[in-house]
């Protein structure tokens, strides 16, 4: 059996808790705008806002990926310094 490399680990599941933060929050912006026990949908329903929030929140996860890739580079550039000067 072969073990898979530390980063593609990474890469399958980093942004997993990030999706997961996403799709709670479009659950509950759509829970405030059709509250329980509607049964249809109005005219007056807006959800363009709550499509508006989360292409905010994918923007600042895809921040946050990038400087968690970023950080994740970095440091083993740090230890292969660290390593070759020793």
């Amino acid at each position: 059996m072969q073990i898979v490399p530390e980063q593609v680990l990474y890469s399958i599941f980093s942004n997993a808790e990030v999706i997961i933060g996403c799709n709670q929050e479009f659950l509950r912006g759509l829970k405030e705008i059709f509250p329980a026990g509607a049964d249809s949908i109005t005219a007056e329903a807006q959800i363009g806002q709550v499509f508006t929030k989360m292409v905010l929140l994918s923007l600042l996860a895809l921040s946050r990926l990038l400087s968690l890739s970023l950080s994740l580079s970095l440091s083993r550039l740090v230890l292969v310094s660290i390593a070759r000067s020793c």
